[in-house]
C-alpha cells in the first residue's frame, strides 16, 4: 500500500512523524483536521530501488563528513536531478494519481503537499524548517515535482548534519508524504502550550498572520504575537508587528499582496482566542507533554494541520526563596492525602493544606522531653509542598540516660494512656455523628460545618494516633531492651512484648477468616475455587450482586475502614486500608481452610510470650531481685503502646466516614450547581467552604471554585524538580546513600548470611520472591512452605501482613522491617531475619533455612 487515507494508516515507521501525530490527534476526538492522505515511506523506497539510486545515497550519506559543504550540496544536487528526472515509477504513481484525482475536486486552492519523515517531530528532534513543503499544487504534474522535491529534502545538507547533531542513523529513505486540501486562510499560525522563551507551561505563546503562515514558519515575518495566561485565564500581553506580506489562498494559485484594510490581525479576537487555547489545552492534556500546533482559521472555523512536541523547553519552576532558604536543598514530598494518583510528587491538596507532617508529629509532644521528633521543616512552592532533608532528633539520640525517660513515664505515661483509651469513645462518637449527617441531611451550610467539625476532630484524633503511641511505642520498647539488657545481656526478649497481641489488624484477618469460613452459598464457594482471585469480586458481583456473601463483605468494609465495594467509580483519593485483592485471598484460604487460623497463631505466640516472661521473671530473680517490679511496669508499658502502634489503623474507620461525608458534600454542591462533580470539592480549602457557611452566597463560592479549577490546573502543569535551593549532595549528614551489602550473593553452591531476627525457631522454605504484594498470582499460589523474599522494604510497608503471614513459613527482608512487619510476625509467630542486600540474587523455587534463634540464614542453589 503506497498511499491511504490516515486513518487507515498506523505505522510511524510508514506514515512518518508529522503524519503521525495527525493520526494520533483524530483518535484524541479532534475533528477539525483537514481530509488527509498519506503516501508511505514504502513509495520512496521502493523508487530509489527502482532507478538504482541506493548505493549512490548510502555512499553520499556514509561520506558526508568527509567531504566540505560545497561538495556536499553539489552531490546532493546531482542526486536530486537524477531522482526528478527519473520520476515516480509508475505503478506506485498510478495509486497516488487515484487519490489526488480525488483530492483535487474537493481542493479549491490546490493541495497543501508536506514532508513526514520518520525522524520528523520526534521528542529528540523536530527538524523544523529543514524538510520541504509545498503549497497550492492544483495539477498532477504539480504534485509528482513536490512529492520529489520533499523526498529529495530528506538527504540535503541541512538534513544530514540535523540529524548527525542529534545522533539518528539516516536512512536512505525516510520520509512519507502528507497530501491535504490546501486551506484558504483568513489568518494562521501557531500555538505553543508553553513559552519556548522560558519554559512556563501556563503561559501558552501565540503567533498569528493574516492568511497562509509560510512566511512566519520560516522566520520571514513575525506576525502578532500573544501571551495567555492559563493560570488566570487572561491575555497578558499582545505585541503586533506590521506585516509586509500576506500570503493568500485563491483559485488562481498562491499570491502575495501588500497587507489590506479589511484583514489585520487585530480581527482574531478574543473568542476565537479561547477557542483556539481551549483546543490546544485539550490536546496538550490528552498528550501528556507540551506542543507546538499550527493552526488556519476561516471565520469563525478553527482547522490543526500539524501538531508536534516542543523539544528543547528549559526548566521551569520558580521558588521564590529567600536567600537562607536557597542556600539548603529542598525536596518533594508525598503529601499525606494525595488530589489524585497521578499527580506529581509533594502537590498539596487544597482541602488538607492546613494539615502537615510536622504539624500532626508535633501536636502531641510533650515540652520537657524529646521522644520521636519525626518532623522537617516544609515549604509550599507553586502548589508543591517541600521538605528539609535534615538529621532528625529521636529519643535514641538523648537515650544516654533511659532512667530519664523511666521517670518521665511514671509521671506522664497515664495522661498519654487515658487519651489513648478515649481513643475507641471518640472514634464511634466521630462515626456516628457522621452517619447522623448522612441520615439527616441538612442545607448545604449545614453540611459544610458539620463536615469540616467532623474532619478537624478525627485529624486530631489522627495527631494523637501519630505521634503518642508512634512515639511511646519505640520508645519503651527500647527502653525494655535496655533495662533488661544491664542484668541479662543474652536473654532473648524477641517474644516476651508483643507476641500474641490482639491487635486491630488481628481482628481484621478474623474477621476476614470468619467471613471464608461462614460463605455456605454454593455458587459463591465456586466461584472462589474456580476464578483467578483477581476476578472474584468482579464476578461475583457481576453474576450475584445482591448476594449474602457482598452483603457480608461490603459490611466488613465499613466496620474496619476499608474501601466499600459501593465506591468502585470513586477517584483513588477514596481508596482506603488494604487492597481487596489481599482480602478476598484471606478469604478464600480461611474458606478452603488452608491458612493458619489467625486465632490459633495468637494463642501458641502468647504460649510463647507467657513462657518467656516467666523465665526472664526467674533470673531476674536470681540476678537483680529487686528489680523486678520496675521490669514488670516496663513490661506492661511496651505491650501497651505496642499494641497500641497497631490498633492506630483504627483510625482509618473515622477516615472512611469522612471521606463519605467530603463525597456526600461533594454531591451537595454538584447539585447545587458550584461543583462540576463530586470530587471537585478536594480543591476547596476549608476556609473557602466556611465562608459559604457563614454567608450563604452561593456565588461567591461559585467564584472560588473557578480560581481554585485554574490554581490546580497551573499547580499540575508544573513538573516540580528533584530539589530546589542549593544543589543536592546526597552524603550530607542525615541523607547518607544506602549501600547494599551483596557479599553473600551468588556463591555456590550455597550461601549463607545473618541478618537481624525477628521471632523465634527455624523453618526451611521454598524461596518466593516478591516484586508486587499484590499480585493475583502470588497470592493465588502461596503455602505454608513458602519462604516470602522481600528486596524492596517500602514497597511491602501497607500490606496486609497478617492475612499474609498466616500463610507461609517465612519472611527475609531488606534493610531494617518496617515496625509493622515486625510486629505482626511476633504476634503471629512467623520468623523473619532482616539482612542489608542480596536478597534480588534468591531465585524462585531455591530451598531457604532460617533460624530466627541465632539470626542466620542459608539459600541452596
Amino acid at each position: 500500500m503506497y498511499v491511504a487515507a490516515l486513518s487507515d494508516s498506523s505505522s510511524r515507521q510508514q506514515i512518518g512523524g508529522k503524519a503521525f501525530f495527525l493520526l494520533e490527534m483524530q483518535k484524541r476526538g479532534v475533528e477539525n483536521v483537514p481530509d488527509t492522505y498519506v503516501v508511505h515511506r514504502d513509495a520512496m523506497r521502493e523508487s530509489v530501488l527502482h532507478h538504482n539510486l541506493e548505493s549512490a545515497v548510502s555512499n553520499y550519506l556514509d561520506d558526508f563528513e568527509l567531504r566540505s559543504h560545497s561538495e556536499n550540496k553539489t552531490q546532493w544536487r546531482g542526486l536530486c536531478e537524477r531522482f526528478t528526472q527519473a520520476g515516480i515509477p509508475q505503478p506506485i504513481w498510478y495509486k497516488i494519481q487515484e487519490i489526488a484525482e480525488r483530492l483535487f475536486v474537493q481542493a479549491n486552492f490546490g493541495l497543501a503537499v508536506r514532508s513526514s519523515a520518520i525522524n520528523e517531530d520526534s521528542f529528540e528532534a523536530s527538524f523544523s524548517g529543514v524538510f520541504e513543503s509545498c503549497l497550492g499544487v492544483a495539477s498532477a504534474n504539480h504534485l509528482q515535482e513536490a512529492i520529489l522535491q520533499c523526498w529529495c529534502s530528506s538527504w540535503s545538507p541541512d538534513a544530514v548534519r540535523y540529524s548527525k547533531k542529534f545522533g539518528i542513523e539516516m536512512d536512505v529513505a525516510p520520509m512519507a508524504v502528507i497530501l491535504q486540501p490546501l486551506l484558504a486562510a483568513d489568518f494562521s499560525g501557531v500555538i505553543n502550550t508553553a513559552n519556548p522563551d522560558n519554559g512556563n507551561p501556563n503561559q501558552f505563546l501565540i503567533e498569528i498572520v493574516s492568511g497562509l503562515s509560510a512566511d512566519l514558519m520560516d522566520g520571514i515575518e513575525n506576525g502578532t504575537r500573544l501571551e495567555y495566561d492559563v493560570a488566570k485565564d487572561q491575555l497578558v500581553t499582545k505585541d503586533s508587528a506590521p506585516q509586509t506580506t500576506i500570503i493568500t489562498a485563491t483559485e488562481e494559485g498562491i499570491i502575495r499582496q501588500d497587507p489590506s484594510c479589511d484583514k489585520v490581525p487585530n480581527e482574531f479576537n478574543r473568542q476565537q482566542i479561547l477557542k483556539l487555547v481551549e483546543c490546544a489545552a485539550k490536546l496538550d492534556d490528552a498528550f501528556g507533554f507540551r506542543l507546538n500546533i499550527e493552526f488556519v482559521v476561516i471565520g469563525q472555523e478553527l482547522w490543526l494541520v500539524q501538531l508536534r512536541p516542543l523539544t528543547a523547553l528549559p526548566s521551569y519552576f520558580p521558588d521564590e526563596l529567600s536567600a537562607d532558604d536557597s542556600q539548603l536543598t529542598w525536596q518533594p514530598l508525598q503529601f499525606l492525602v494525595p488530589l489524585r494518583s497521578d499527580a506529581p510528587a509533594g502537590l498539596i491538596t487544597p482541602f488538607y493544606s492546613d494539615l502537615s507532617d510536622a504539624e500532626l508529629w508535633m501536636r502531641y509532644q510533650p515540652d520537657d522531653i524529646t521522644l520521636t521528633v519525626f518532623c522537617r521543616r516544609i515549604k509550599d512552592v507553586n502548589g508543591y509542598r517541600f521538605f528539609l532533608q535534615e538529621q532528625l532528633p529521636t529519643f535514641i539520640d538523648h537515650f544516654d540516660n533511659p532512667l530519664e525517660y523511666e521517670s518521665w513515664l511514671s509521671k506522664n505515661e497515664t495522661v498519654y494512656r487515658d487519651r489513648w483509651e478515649n481513643l475507641d469513645v471518640e472514634l464511634n462518637s466521630i462515626v456516628e455523628r457522621s452517619k447522623s449527617a448522612i441520615a439527616d441531611p441538612a442545607s448545604t451550610a449545614e453540611f459544610i460545618s458539620q463536615t469540616i467539625q467532623i474532619s478537624n476532630d478525627l485529624w486530631d484524633l489522627n495527631s494523637f494516633g501519630w505521634s503518642g503511641p508512634q512515639s511511646l511505642g519505640w520508645m519503651c520498647d527500647s527502653l525494655f531492651t535496655t533495662f533488661v539488657g544491664r542484668y541479662l545481656p543474652s536473654f532473648d526478649i524477641s517474644n516476651v512484648i508483643l507476641s500474641g497481641a490482639e491487635s486491630f489488624s488481628f481482628k481484621v484477618t478474623h474477621a476476614l477468616q470468619q467471613l471464608g469460613k461462614s460463605i455456605t452459598e454454593r455458587h459463591i464457594r465456586d466461584i472462589f475455587v474456580n476464578t483467578q482471585l483477581d476476578k472474584v469480586l468482579e464476578v461475583i458481583q457481576t453474576e450475584f450482586p445482591n448476594c449474602k456473601f457482598i452483603e457480608e463483605y461490603e459490611a466488613f468494609c465499613w466496620t474496619f475502614g476499608k474501601t466499600p465495594l459501593s465506591w468502585a467509580n470513586r477517584p483513588g483519593f477514596w481508596e482506603l486500608g488494604s487492597s481487596h485483592l489481599t482480602m478476598i485471598q484471606a478469604i478464600k484460604t480461611a474458606m478452603l481452610a488452608t491458612a493458619k487460623d489467625v486465632v490459633d497463631a495468637k494463642l501458641s505466640s502468647r504460649e510463647l510470650r507467657d513462657r518467656d516472661e516467666s523465665n526472664l521473671l526467674k533470673e531476674f530473680q536470681t540476678v537483680a531481685p529487686q528489680m523486678i517490679p520496675r521490669l514488670e511496669r516496663i513490661i506492661e508499658w511496651a505491650r501497651f503502646w505496642g499494641k497500641a502502634l497497631n490498633d492506630r489503623h483504627s483510625l482509618t474507620i473515622g477516615l472512611l466516614w469522612e471521606r463519605e461525608l467530603i463525597w456526600r458534600l461533594g454531591t451537595q454542591l454538584t447539585n447545587d450547581g458550584i461543583l462540576k462533580c463530586p470530587e471537585e470539592v478536594l480543591l476547596l480549602h476549608k476556609s473557602d467552604l466556611e465562608l459559604y457557611d457563614q454567608n450563604d452566597n452561593r456565588q461567591a463560592l461559585k467564584d472560588i471554585v473557578k480560581i481554585r479549577r485554574r490554581e490546580m490546573k497551573a499547580h499540575l502543569r508544573l513538573t516540580p524538580p528533584i530539589n530546589i535551593g542549593s544543589v543536592s549532595n546526597d552524603q550530607r549528614p542525615g541523607t547518607e546513600s544506602v549501600q547494599l551489602d551483596e557479599s553473600n550473593a551468588g556463591q555456590d553452591p550455597q550461601f549463607t548470611g545473618t541478618g537481624e531476627a525477628i521471632g523465634r525457631g527455624e523453618v526451611f522454605g521454598t524461596a518466593r520472591p516478591v516484586v508486587d504484594i499484590n499480585d493475583p498470582e502470588l497470592l493465588d499460589n502461596l503455602t505454608s512452605a513458602d519462604i516470602l523474599i522481600l528486596p524492596h522494604e517500602y514497597a511491602f510497608h501497607y500490606a496486609d501482613w497478617h492475612s499474609l503471614l498466616t500463610m507461609v513459613a517465612g519472611v527475609l527482608s531488606n534493610g531494617k522491617p518496617s515496625h509493622h512487619l515486625a510486629q505482626v510476625a511476633r504476634e503471629c509467630n512467623v520468623p523473619i531475619i532482616s539482612v542489608n542486600g542480596g536478597l534480588s540474587e534468591i531465585n524462585q523455587g531455591q530451598q531457604v533455612y532460617l533460624n530466627a534463634d541465632r539470626g542466620e540464614y542459608r539459600v541452596d542453589p
